[in-house]
């Protein structure tokens, strides 16, 4: 079955945030995926997988990359293709 669209909308207004909030702190994480997306108990998420993130060298071109990413894992979660790595917390 497809995840609900309006999960997948959220995790996302969660992931920029994130992405936001790291690039105002000049870090980058630079390998977001599927597993890094983190669905809390009341259905919001967080971004985790910061241990390996890098100082932001280009904010446009980080900030866009990291982007592209949350993008590309969102579209692996919707289609389900990787709901077994969500960790549930």
């Amino acid at each position: 079955s497809n995840c609900d669209c309006f999960q997948v909308y959220a995790i996302l207004a969660n992931g920029l945030r994130a992405i936001e909030v790291a690039h105002d702190l000049g870090l980058a994480h630079g390998r977001i995926s599927a597993r890094h997306i983190l669905i809390c108990a009341d259905g919001s998420a967080k971004l985790g997988g910061f241990r390996k993130a890098s100082k932001v060298e280009s904010k446009d071109r980080d900030f866009c990359y990291d982007v592209r990413c949350l993008v590309k894992a969102l579209t692996e979660l919707g289609r389900c293709a990787v709901i077994a790595s969500l960790v549930l917390i």
